[in-house]
């Protein structure tokens, strides 16, 4: 993790005790904790609209990314500049305590792997 970002703050509690739409929590089932992250709790898989891997959500008349909205109605808006990365690596995932905003190239670099990420940087 970058120095300069604030740790994110992990989201515990189950999507009905999120402050989360009713509507949208409707859509979520719990899953399995990352066997490489136990520490971040359970994913909370989307099970409605999915285009190119992510959940998608109807939301003020617009159709948009379900693992943001989550992110942004429960800690706030992602700075300018950086996304959201699943610390997950599980993209259907929309449990805001599994998201992190980082820079593209932390995201690419994360998503490729240790071995990967060593030859880009070299």
């Amino acid at each position: 993790m970058n120095s300069f970002f604030e740790p994110p703050v992990y989201i515990t509690c189950s999507p009905e005790r999120s402050g989360l739409p009713q509507r949208f929590i409707n859509k979520c089932e719990i899953g399995a904790v990352p066997e490489h992250r136990p520490d971040l709790g359970p994913c909370w898989l989307w099970t409605s609209s999915v285009y190119l891997k992510y959940g998608r959500f109807w939301f003020q008349g617009r159709n948009v990314l379900a693992y943001k909205l989550a992110y942004e109605l429960t800690v706030g808006s992602v700075p300018d500049g950086l996304v959201l990365d699943h610390l997950c690596r599980n993209e259907p995932c929309v449990n805001p305590g599994h998201l992190e905003p980082v820079t593209q190239r932390v995201n690419l670099l994360r998503g490729l792997g240790t071995s990967a990420a060593k030859r880009l940087i070299a």
